[in-house]
């Protein structure tokens, strides 16, 4: 079975519906976009062990299978290994995703600021649901959704454009979609948006939960918020990628410009591999770059390799 979310995309009528379908397993594991090694070593290292907050049928079948959101914090995991975070800091990103949302915390928002909830979704939407919260008794203000639930939805039910950017240097993360923006841009306090400035100029990696769930929409209805949050230009974008996933073998950086714009990067990393075999095959692919071989006796002590990439 594959995942369709076209049928929850803007619809907020569904929500219990949603909810059933993206904790339900029918993604089974060998058919994943996910290494299949990497998904067992995860799973044996704790890094799959979060609290969604609701009871995951694991039995029969769906004891190969994954639900939605475990897909999706699959997704997370595998782009914060690849950007180098360890076990220990993907642990703790689980924890604080799923913190939970309680029923009262909603209504709290919703009171608190009814005009920002009613220019950001739809002002006839969020007074239905502000009278639904209001509605609600005592007994059930202790239910709750995790906060990584709680984005998934915004992200199909509101079609809001959402990231997280995850931070190495303390652990932490920060939500930037639209109505985080709208929510700073309304505020009378400057120094919220200093502070937010100053915090994405620190090295971070940004995990986009849009374009993670634009893949499985129809593409007719994949209008997703025009407010792109283009945080970094894609000549930016690309030198911090290509910087970010060689950063552990990193020996030096050289960035080209003309009239001002970055036209070229040249990367020289420290080669850990130096068997024969692992040289031949570099030789071989003929790739636009340098390599450098240092020995003494007759044995090669260094192997670096610089490559040049236009931007």
């Amino acid at each position: 079975m594959e995942i369709d979310l076209t049928a929850f995309y803007g619809n907020k009528s569904l929500p219990q519906e949603f909810r059933t379908y993206i904790y339900t397993p029918f993604l089974l594991k060998t058919r994943l976009n996910i290494v299949y090694t990497d998904l067992i070593n995860w799973e044996r290292s704790g890094l799959l062990n979060i609290d969604y907050g609701v009871d995951i049928d694991k039995t029969q079948y769906k004891s190969t299978a994954l639900c939605f959101m475990e897909y999706v914090w699959l997704s997370i995991i595998a782009e914060l290994r690849s950007f180098g975070f360890s076990y220990d800091q993907i642990n703790e990103f689980g924890e604080l995703l799923t913190q939970p949302i309680t029923v009262s915390m909603l209504k709290a928002a919703y009171e608190g600021n009814p005009h920002f909830f009613e220019a950001t979704y739809d002002s006839n939407n969020a007074k239905a649901n502000l009278k639904k919260l209001k509605e609600f008794k005592t007994s059930q203000t202790s239910s709750y959704i995790t906060l990584l639930e709680y984005l998934v939805k915004d992200t199909i039910l509101n079609k809001q454009q959402l990231r997280i950017l995850f931070f190495k240097n303390p652990t932490a993360f920060e939500i930037v979609n639209k109505s985080s923006l709208l929510e700073m841009n309304a505020n009378p306090n400057p120094e919220l948006k200093v502070k937010f400035n100053q915090k994405i100029d620190q090295s971070h990696f940004s995990f986009s939960l849009s374009a993670l769930t634009q893949k499985y929409l129809d593409t007719a209805h994949t209008d997703f918020s025009s407010d792109h949050l283009d945080i970094l230009s894609p000549v930016e974008h690309k030198i911090m990628t290509l910087i970010r996933q060689r950063y552990n073998q990193l020996l030096d950086v050289k960035i080209s410009y003309q009239n001002k714009s970055a036209i070229r990067i040249e990367l020289k990393t420290l080669q850990k591999s130096i068997a024969e075999k692992r040289i031949i095959e570099y030789l071989n692919k003929g790739d636009y770059g340098t390599l450098e071989f240092k020995a003494v006796d007759g044995n090669i002590i260094r192997f670096e390799k610089t490559e040049t990439h236009k931007l």
